[in-house]
């Protein structure tokens, strides 16, 4: 447990130094490519996480019905894809930032957040970034000494990897995909796009674009993120 706290304050920590560098510093230290196509951008131990349960939700902030409707959904489909349960009594009104027609909003758990968009009309979350989760995992299962005063370095540590080819990727999402709903359905791979290492021709990111058949049996499409380095899914998106 105490592993855990230091883990998450120290991803909070890394976090909060790359939001408040200058531009020229926060690209040094890490670099996320961003495609007009894709709208961007557990926790440790747990391998089975409930479906959340509206009746028993607990909203301590002044969150409306619509507010707490789009918590709802976001909250179950992160369970679903990363048996992660999220904690409403964490969640407030800051978490909430109005984009016109949706809504970003961060989703808190016990230990992590993750980041969705949920679109006001009907409550479809179609973007969920778990990059900070994913860093998050991969840093507790690669570190054994948390020293306070080697958070760049931390920060960077990702990039100590290779990083990875299309074919590990795609293995990846398998792997990731085999734990979630859709393992039920037929994946059609439609294509794959890149995202370099800023300052380099690393590829950092590839982003898998798949259709598939939903419990309506309709055609819906999904685009799954890997990060070569850290070899996890950050992201998925319709």
């Amino acid at each position: 447990m105490l592993k855990k706290i230091i883990l998450l304050l120290l991803s909070i920590a890394i976090l909060l130094i790359f939001i408040g560098c200058d531009e020229k510093q926060s690209s040094d230290l890490i670099y996320v490519a961003v495609d007009d196509n894709y709208i961007s951008e557990k926790l440790i131990e747990s391998d089975e996480c409930s479906e959340v349960i509206q009746k028993n939700l607990v909203f301590k902030d002044e969150i409306n019905e619509q507010e707490k409707q789009m918590f709802i959904a976001a909250a179950n489909l992160i369970a679903d894809f990363f048996h992660v349960e999220s904690n409403s009594e964490l969640f407030t009104d800051n978490d909430i930032l109005d984009m016109g027609d949706y809504v970003v909003i961060n989703i808190p758990s016990d230990y992590i957040f993750f980041t969705a968009s949920v679109m006001y009309k009907n409550n479809d979350v179609f973007n969920v970034d778990c990059g900070l989760y994913a860093f998050t995992q991969y840093m507790y299962e690669e570190i054994e000494d948390y020293s306070p005063e080697k958070i760049n370095e931390y920060g960077l540590y990702k990039y100590n990897n290779e990083p990875i080819n299309k074919l590990y990727a795609k293995r990846v999402v398998f792997d990731f995909v085999a734990t979630t709903p859709l393992a039920n359905t037929k994946l059609i791979l439609e294509g794959v796009t890149s995202e370099y290492k800023y300052g380099t021709r690393e590829i950092e990111h590839y982003i898998f674009e798949y259709f598939y058949i939903n419990e309506q049996s309709k055609f819906e499409r999904i685009f799954i993120k890997v990060d070569t380095y850290m070899r996890k899914v950050v992201q998925i998106s319709k």
